[in-house]
């Protein structure tokens, strides 16, 4: 798949992925990166970590992998019982 990373990040991207993952630039802001990752908990979680700094862009199946795993932490907070 492929993520799209603001340029900030740049340093998050070779911890996660290390030093020989190729980052192409994306305009002026942005850079993109092809990765073969496990699609897990923990991957979202990681993603969402990142909150705005990063998206999946040419993946739509674990777009709406992603998607629906945020959609499913906002919704136990549109209740007012505890869970």
């Amino acid at each position: 798949m492929t993520l799209r990373f603001s340029n900030h990040l740049t340093g998050v991207v070779i911890d996660r992925f290390g030093k020989d993952i190729m980052m192409i630039p994306d305009g002026g802001k942005h850079f993109t990166v092809k990765i073969a990752v496990e699609i897990s908990p923990q991957f979202f979680g990681w993603l969402c970590g990142l909150g705005k700094g990063v998206k999946i862009i040419n993946h739509a199946p674990t777009a709406e992998k992603m998607k629906a795993f945020v959609e499913s932490i906002a919704a136990m907070y549109q209740t007012d019982t505890e869970t």
